[in-house]
């Protein structure tokens, strides 16, 4: 079982899935999980976002910044659990 993600994880875009943008959307295919997923509004952006390595702290202030409707501990939270969700796809990758 991978390591929990927490605030001091830095993570990065695994580069294997299949990207290509549609319309506002993002369409990407994992071809380990055999999945196709849509990403749109905070999804693609948080995407967008972690193409580079950044810890996740970082990444929650980056979108406090951007998304003035969001509490932080809020925010913090659902960027935990859709960094999870990715991590257990093989989406995304830890970053030492």
């Amino acid at each position: 079982m991978p390591a929990p993600i927490t605030l001091d994880t830095k993570v990065q875009q695994d580069l294997r899935p299949i990207t290509t943008p549609m319309d506002d959307s993002l369409m990407m295919f994992a071809q380990e999980a055999a999945q196709y997923y849509a990403l749109e509004g905070v999804a693609k952006d948080i995407w967008e976002r972690i193409a580079e390595p950044i810890l996740v702290g970082e990444l929650c202030q980056d979108l406090l910044a951007a998304y003035d409707d969001i509490e932080e501990r809020e925010c913090q939270d659902q960027v935990i659990a859709f960094l999870t969700e990715l991590q257990g796809d093989g989406l995304i990758q830890i970053v030492a």
